[in-house]
């Protein structure tokens, strides 16, 4: 019974696991070593059962290793790399999930936040390509990607790279000469707000004991205005409250009076002072004495938006040019109200450059034209009035455009009146039948297409089309919002149907399908998407991150169908 017994442990050992000189125990490299040296032991007169017995391996792996290299030579022995479990997601899924994170605010694709995190990833996956992946397996993915966790830089989308490219290389290298002939010193100002709850920057902690800091509980702030030479001369002032012109003005009187050589200012943000004018300092000419008193005084004004005009003018043709306004008695009472001080001179050795939109680009030759151009204008027109309506619909009111059976009924649709810049230059009315839920949302993204001057031919409801047709309305170039139709050939509604979308300039920026096919049937001429027309809407471009910004899907980011036109928040 013991001798059994013995045996018995032993064979079970045996069994239960690996030798310690097995060989699939050692990593590749080393197995492809212990091959070639077999191989050439065996060539050099050893027996190969022999060698088998001395490497520690079975005599039929050595007989398998030398038939390989009589029929592939020694190359046949070299480790090769386990192709493992095959990938989820193709190279060209993963070249267009880049794309996706690389080139798409995630708002844009109806997520809540700007930044990407792994689940929201996780769901563009499953959503873009079917594919179900955990948050771990997306993070190793973004690693072989070449992407990492980063804080990102905020810019704004109004910065028109064009125009800051031409003012680096252009207009600043201009003033930066002026500067120099007359002994003039140049500041950058900038504004800035301090926070006293505001939190910023990590600490080490031990594990799952999150560290407290304890500060106060009051919360105040201060604005800072701020200005740096090239040279590195910085001049600050800090301000309780919001930082107005008055404010910047008095900024403007403490820098020149701390200077003894003219001073110009490079204003990297409007400090307060609205869309419609321009701040400029006039320092004491070369020559004159700073230390006189009276008219040699720095002077301060804002000019409205007729002188606005011409400054910019000035400053296009690099040509110091002094503009003056009389201000009599008997209009003081006007300028007074108009915030107008007194004169406004503007040479070359001081300018404060503000931060305005550049005038939209003279339209693309080629057939068949846009309405006619934008006429230049020097700043955004002012809100206009009446201010927006919003009124009940009936089904009489909707008349082809509605219908029994559509997904939302007349009461839950109302009809919003908003002012939009037409392609003449002036203002205009229109009507959008919009759901009820998105009314505020509709009323404030035109407004601020208002306030960007982006144009909009017409806005009209589809009921005053024949039969309320889509493809008439298009081919008029009207921007519209509810229809009660569905997606061509799909048999679902459309968010027209629910009162959700609303196609902007149509004619101007089409459908266009898998095939090829576009709507409607004469915009041909804007397939190519590389015309910079007044009223074609772009990747990036203001008009579209007006809609994207608050959550509303561009049909321009879709893959197939593309829609132009399209802006829907369902």
């Amino acid at each position: 019974m013991p001798g059994d017994l013995r045996v018995l442990l032993v064979v079970t050992g045996k069994n239960s696991g690996v030798r310690d000189d097995d060989g699939r125990k050692l990593d590749h490299a080393t197995l492809e070593v212990l091959r070639m040296r077999s191989v050439e032991q065996v060539a050099a007169g050893a027996h190969p059962e022999d060698v088998a017995v001395t490497m520690g391996f079975h005599k039929n792996t050595v007989y398998g290793w030398l038939a390989k290299v009589r029929e592939g030579g020694r190359d046949a022995l070299k480790a090769k790399a386990i192709p493992g479990r095959p990938a989820k997601l193709g190279a060209q899924q993963i070249s267009r999930l880049y794309a996706l994170i690389v080139g798409v605010d995630p708002r844009q694709l109806s997520f809540e936040f700007a930044l990407w995190t792994r689940g929201m990833i996780r769901d563009v996956i499953r959503r873009e390509f079917g594919v179900t992946l955990s948050e771990v397996s997306v993070g190793r993915l973004l690693r072989t990607m070449g992407l990492s966790p980063q804080r990102p830089l905020h810019r704004a989308y109004q910065q028109d790279p064009e125009a800051v490219r031409r003012w680096k290389s252009e207009q600043f290298p201009a003033i930066r000469a002026e500067a120099k002939k007359t002994g003039a010193t140049v500041y950058f100002a900038d504004e800035a707000g301090v926070r006293s709850d505001y939190h910023a920057g990590t600490t080490w902690a031990p594990v799952g004991r999150t560290p407290v800091v304890a500060n106060t509980g009051a919360r105040w702030s201060v604005n800072m205005l701020s200005a740096v030479s090239a040279q590195g001369k910085l001049r600050f002032m800090v301000h309780d409250g919001k930082v107005s012109s008055g404010v910047f003005i008095d900024f403007c009187k403490r820098l020149l009076r701390d200077a003894d050589t003219p001073v110009g200012i490079v204003n990297l943000r409007s400090c307060g002072c609205s869309a419609n004018h321009i701040s400029l300092i006039r320092h004491t000419r070369p020559g004159e004495s700073r230390r006189r008193t009276g008219e040699n005084r720095p002077r301060i004004a804002q000019l409205d938006s007729a002188l606005a005009a011409l400054v910019q003018l000035n400053r296009r043709l690099q040509r110091p040019v002094e503009i003056e306004r009389n201000v009599r008695t008997r209009h003081r009472s006007t300028f007074v109200r108009r915030s107008v001080a007194a004169l406004a001179v503007m040479t070359a050795a001081s300018v404060v450059l503000v931060q305005c939109t550049a005038a939209p680009p003279p339209p693309a030759a080629g057939p068949p034209p846009p309405p006619a151009a934008l006429p230049p204008a020097s700043a955004p027109p002012a809100p206009a009035d009446p201010p927006p309506t919003i009124d009940r619909v009936t089904a009489g009111e909707l008349g082809a455009s509605w219908r029994p059976g559509c997904p939302v009924g007349p009461e839950q649709l109302r009809r919003v009146g908003v002012d939009h810049i037409g392609f003449d230059g002036q203002t205009h009315r229109g009507q959008l039948i919009v759901h009820e839920e998105l009314v505020s949302q509709v009323i404030t993204i035109f407004e601020q297409l208002y306030q960007l001057r982006y144009p909009i031919e017409k806005i009209r409801t589809v009921d005053q089309y024949p039969a309320a047709s889509d493809e008439l309305q298009m081919e008029d170039n009207n921007t519209s919002a509810f229809s009660c139709r569905d997606i061509p050939g799909t048999g679902r509604w459309s968010q027209h149907a629910y009162g959700r979308a609303i196609d902007v300039n149509p004619l101007l920026n089409p459908y266009i399908d898998a095939t090829g096919a576009f709507q409607p049937k004469n915009a041909a001429a804007y397939l190519d998407r590389s015309g910079t027309d007044p009223g074609l809407l772009h990747s990036g471009d203001p008009a579209v991150h007006v809609f994207t910004d608050r959550g509303w899907q561009w049909g321009g980011y879709w893959r197939s169908p593309i829609d132009y036109m399209h802006f829907e928040r369902p």
